[in-house]
Formats: structure tokens, sequence, C-alpha cells
């Protein structure tokens, strides 16, 4: 698996209690205005109000915590928004249609924002890769041996690997590998003899 993507599912494997605390906090910010102003709001300009912050921590935090604040909005929406107020019963049944769009369309947002992260950062990973197999051709390109060349091309992998030395190796007839080109700092003298 690619790097990017071991440490998107990383990220999306954890649960950032302090990014949802946040979030929550923010919720709970909208529902004290909206509650402000609750006789003279309509059930639509409740859902979107919600589904602002649900998408909002969405794109900044991941799908998980988007996804758990649409489960809090969504009994929200309900406890306070809907008669009658401060229980969690329904009492006309077309409000079920409203919370379960809400909530559907919560957890649609979340998990579309975290493909499109998840499509960014593939995407990052794709562009770094093609810049280093740039330099690589562009180095080889450069080099007026092939001698030369495949010394570039062992300091480009050293360069973006991050190492101290980096040897290219070649099998020859008898089986075993010989040094065709090296960059970076010498060998060891323990390793040469």
């Amino acid at each position: 698996m690619p790097a990017a993507s071991q440490t998107q599912d990383d990220g999306e494997r954890r649960f950032d209690l302090a990014s949802f605390l946040v979030w929550l906090g923010a919720l709970a910010v909208v529902t004290v205005a909206l509650l402000s102003v609750r006789a003279r709001l309509d059930k639509a300009h409740i859902a979107l109000s919600y589904l602002l912050v649900v998408l909002g921590a969405g794109a900044s935090t991941g799908r998980r915590i988007g996804i758990a604040l649409s489960v809090v909005a969504f009994v929200c929406f309900n406890f306070f928004f809907l008669p009658p107020y401060h229980s969690l019963v329904v009492a006309q049944p077309l409000d079920w249609i409203v919370l379960v769009a809400f909530l559907v369309t919560g957890i649609v947002a979340a998990q579309l924002l975290a493909r499109a992260r998840a499509d960014a950062a593939l995407a990052r990973q794709r562009t770094a890769e093609v810049d280093r197999l740039s330099a690589v051709g562009a180095e080889a390109l450069n080099a007026g041996r092939a001698e030369d060349a495949l010394t570039a091309i062992a300091e480009v992998m050293r360069t973006t690997l991050h190492v101290a030395r980096g040897e290219i190796f070649v099998p020859n007839r008898t089986e075993s590998m010989t040094l065709v080109a090296a960059a970076g700092a010498p060998r060891p003298v323990s390793e040469t003899a």
C-alpha cells in the first residue's frame, strides 16, 4: 500500500477527540443561535444550518467526525426544533422524512468529502512520483556518458530517499552483483574490504 494511502487510512481509523469537541462546540453555538429565533424558522433553515456545520467538520477533520456530528445534529434537530420540543418523539409522521433526509445527507456528504480528501492525497503522491521520475530522466539525459547517467540516477535516488549513500548494482555472469554507480558519502572501510 502506498505511503500516502496508508497515512490516510491511519488517519481515518483514529477519532480525534479534540477536533470532535471543537466541532461539537460549533454545533452547540449554531443550536443556541437557532433556538433564539426558533419561532421564525422553517425546518429547511435548521437542516441547512446544521448541514453547514457537518460539512465543515467532514471537510476539515474527516469521515468519522463528520458522521458522528451528523448523528448528534440529527438528535439536536429532533430534540430542539420538532414538536413536541425537548423530547425525541416525532409528532408529525412527515417530520421523519425531514430527519432521515437530513441524516442521510450528512452521512453521504461526510463520505464524499472523505473520498475527495483521499483522492487529493493520492494525486499529491502521484505528482511527487512524477517529479522524482522527471528528475531521474533529466539527470540521465544531461549526462555525457552512460556511467555519468547512472551516477546521476543514483544521486537522485539517494536524495529522494534521504539516505547517505546510493548505489546501483547489476547482475554479472557469475550470479553475483557488480557495483556500476554510486553517489553520496563514501562506503565505510569495513564494507569495502
